[in-house]
């Protein structure tokens, strides 16, 4: 996916190039045959690849969306920042978890998620509470472990909240974390860290928030940036 010179939103797929999108979109999931994109009015919408076919799927207005299986989980804006589900084969909604949600990630049958007060938590979906808590989480990313900003410091443990780790302190801004690195800012300085022997390596500044990429060697790497 990216935008043209026009602020339209290109679909690249099986060596052609479509338009999905006349304005701005984002929250953007691509299962096998439909693309799944939060438009400009924040409403949830799906479209074929080709760009035909676009429905509404969500009337609220949503917040960030992960499309897992044949399920899409969303933030509902309209309704109090509750966790909310949504099943393709039956086009059934439910709330999942009722409670100010702001980030969120669904790991195997759980939530991983950041409530507006800077607590992050790990829920089971069919459960009413968490299992554990970390409070004073700036920002966090997982790639099998879990990596939080949690004042100036980057901290990696497990998705049990076991084995904390100190990966870096003085970050301004925790990024993203891919396979092999973890990306943050020092004094408007943007760096890499090797995340098998710690090595740092400043970057030239070209990370597009709202794009939610960094783009270095041509090699675009996502690291789930959001626009309000």
């Amino acid at each position: 996916v990216s935008i043209n010179e026009n602020g339209e939103t290109i679909l690249h797929s099986n060596g052609q190039e479509y338009i999905i999108a006349t304005d701005g979109i984002s929250q953007i999931n691509i299962a096998k045959d439909i693309v799944f994109y939060r438009g400009a009015d924040k409403k949830l919408y799906s479209c074929k690849h080709d760009g035909s076919d676009k429905k509404t799927i969500i009337d609220d207005k949503v917040g960030s969306v992960v499309l897992s299986g044949d399920e899409i989980y969303y933030v509902n804006y309209t309704k109090a920042n509750n966790l909310y589900r949504y099943t393709l084969k039956d086009n059934k909604t439910e709330p999942v978890i009722e409670k100010n949600v702001n980030k969120f990630i669904v790991v195997a049958d759980s939530i991983l998620y950041t409530d507006y007060d800077n607590r992050l938590m790990l829920q089971s979906i069919s459960s009413t509470s968490p299992s554990w808590t970390d409070t004073n989480v700036v920002k966090f990313y997982f790639n099998g472990d879990v990596y939080v900003q949690n004042n100036d410091k980057v901290i990696k443990f497990n998705i049990n909240n076991h084995f904390p780790q100190e990966i870096a302190s003085g970050v301004n801004e925790l990024l993203g974390v891919d396979e092999n690195s973890v990306f943050y800012t020092i004094h408007n300085k943007l760096y890499s860290q090797d995340l098998s022997n710690g090595e740092k390596k400043e970057l030239p500044y070209k990370f597009d928030y709202y794009k939610g990429v960094y783009s270095a060697n041509g090699k675009i790497t996502a690291l789930g940036g959001v626009k309000e």
